[in-house]
């Protein structure tokens, strides 16, 4: 539960660096967020690694962001370089906190290309199919580790826009529903391409979806973490937050 917590916190806290100014309230949460940090250098209490090490690339990625958090970096990334998983999305949170600790990513980026697939896609491991979830943290790794590498990040970006949905949405694969989740995460990774390809329309269609189904009368299944991550993604896509203020 507090690794849930941990997250969540670190969203919010993400999210009024974006859209709000309220410094006290944001310094607050930096503070209490810096000092959850564990003996060990992690954001979390017991549990699964893989919860770990999502939350402690999290945290460390919005504490980075401030000049007055006190953390200990270096031990929140030996922490992360302890594990030895090598499927797609731990390999993108390991090379997220080591390149923030100015530490060589290669190793964990080679990991990571070997799960990519002849349709341009990444599974989660080596010979899994593709899809959007693991596509997309490719892509934001591809963009931290090898931004220059201009054919993978193309055949990536080319399988995510054939798998977009009329919607505007992605799915995890093609048995599942159109997913707040996957498409926030695909959203965050586009906008960081938005200067550079022409997706511009596909960008539009991803946020309004998202924005539609934040104020949809069935919103309030979405848990506060999912909310949270739709309206950065949505941040990053526009300043305006008049369609989202109420959420």
């Amino acid at each position: 539960m507090k690794r849930i917590a941990l997250l969540f916190a670190s969203f919010v806290i993400l999210i009024s660096t974006l859209v709000y100014a309220d410094q006290e309230k944001i310094q607050r949460g930096i503070s209490w967020l810096g000092g959850q940090q564990t003996a060990e250098g992690a954001f979390y209490s017991a549990g699964g690694f893989a919860d770990a090490l999502q939350v402690t690339s999290e945290s460390v990625s919005v504490l980075d962001k401030s000049q007055d958090a006190v953390f200990d970096k270096a031990a929140a990334s030996a922490f992360v370089d302890q594990d030895r998983q090598s499927h797609t999305e731990a390999l993108y949170w390991k090379i997220r906190i080591k390149s923030l600790s100015q530490q060589s990513v290669t190793s964990e980026f080679t990991a990571l290309k070997a799960n990519q697939n002849f349709d341009g896609g990444f599974g989660s491991y080596q010979g899994y199919d593709s899809n959007a979830l693991d596509s997309a943290f490719a892509l934001k790794a591809a963009l931290i580790a090898e931004p220059s590498n201009s054919a993978l990040i193309s055949n990536v970006l080319g399988y995510l826009l054939q798998s977009q949905r009329p919607s505007g949405a992605f799915v995890l694969n093609l048995s599942n529903q159109q997913s707040v989740y996957v498409t926030s995460l695909v959203l965050s990774a586009l906008n960081s391409l938005k200067f550079h390809f022409q997706i511009s329309s596909e960008i539009e269609k991803a946020t309004d979806f998202l924005v539609a189904e934040l104020n949809a009368a069935q919103s309030n299944s979405l848990t506060a973490w999912q909310k949270a991550i739709a309206i950065i993604a949505i941040r990053q896509a526009t300043v305006d937050a008049t369609d989202y203020q109420s959420v």
